[in-house]
């Protein structure tokens, strides 16, 4: 039998742990990648506990983080690309239930021109 689930089991944690009185990042080798979550959502905590809807929130200002850090990396490597134009696709997949189509939320798209930045 099929259960409904989160988007992000990742996020969900997150918000859970965030959620807990007394909260602290945890360094936890045996699951790097969610550390690395937290700790990178951690100065949004506020101000996503104080939201009318945190799982909103939470998915808002990690889509905020992923497109920065983004630009940063082809900031970065612009030199690495054997073109003059990179494409940037960005969005939030929106699960739905089962046996229904699930959505892609445009957030950016834009052409960047390597030569400019």
């Amino acid at each position: 039998m099929e259960a409904k689930g989160n988007s992000c089991g990742a996020l969900m944690l997150a918000l859970d742990r965030f959620q807990k009185d007394g909260y602290r990042p945890l360094l936890n080798e045996d699951d790097y990648q969610q550390m690395k979550l937290e700790e990178s959502l951690l100065p949004h905590r506020a101000e996503i506990l104080a939201s009318e809807n945190p799982t909103k929130a939470i998915t808002e200002a990690t889509y905020g983080i992923i497109d920065k850090k983004i630009r940063q990396y082809v900031k970065t490597c612009k030199d690495e690309f054997h073109v003059d134009k990179v494409t940037l696709l960005g969005g939030i997949i929106i699960n739905t239930d089962y046996g229904l189509d699930d959505y892609f939320d445009v957030r950016n798209f834009e052409v960047i021109d390597l030569k400019s930045i």
